[in-house]
């Protein structure tokens, strides 16, 4: 989406992360979720080398719901986003989440590509948040975990703290 001026503020006492972005997408969560194609068309047309994209359909899956036992509690859906001109539909994520992790995506996760998805959309409003991420076809749920997907996740940790340690210009430090 070009380049934007950001301004982050953290505050460690509150928990709270207030953070705002010039030039903000004005595409309407409410038309992404009913899979209308313009919105995701726009979606996709404000990233670098897409802007002649049309999306001609999109389908969405259900992966998780609220309560569900599977560890995650809010919704998770999968929208497979038919192309013109490309015979194959592209996979994205669709999440409800809360802010900081809505910001997270939208505004670090592209500087760590090894270790978090791609964002593609992020809105918040109030305590609320909605992201389309990159697909992660080999997702494993927490309590399928091999000794060698928790020694990946350290290093992937290690990695996210080695990045982000000590950058005055996020607004806070570790």
């Amino acid at each position: 989406m070009g380049t934007n001026s950001l301004k982050v503020v953290c505050n460690r006492s509150t928990n709270s992360i207030q953070c705002s972005r010039m030039n903000e997408s004005r595409v309407d969560v409410v038309q992404l979720q009913k899979r209308d194609p313009q919105a995701w068309t726009a979606v996709l047309a404000g990233h670098d080398g897409l802007e002649d994209v049309a999306v001609t359909a999109v389908t969405a899956v259900p992966l998780h719901q609220e309560g569900a036992s599977n560890g995650y509690s809010r919704p998770i859906v999968r929208y497979l986003v038919s192309l013109a001109n490309s015979s194959d539909p592209i996979p994205f994520i669709g999440k409800k989440t809360g802010p900081e992790e809505a910001l997270f995506y939208r505004d670090l996760a592209a500087t760590i590509p090894t270790i978090a998805p791609r964002c593609w959309f992020a809105h918040v409003v109030g305590e609320d948040g909605w992201v389309i991420l990159d697909d992660v076809p080999n997702h494993v749920a927490i309590g399928r975990w091999s000794p060698v997907d928790v020694d990946n996740v350290i290093t992937d940790m290690v990695m996210f703290h080695v990045t982000f340690w000590d950058q005055p210009e996020l607004g806070f430090h570790y």
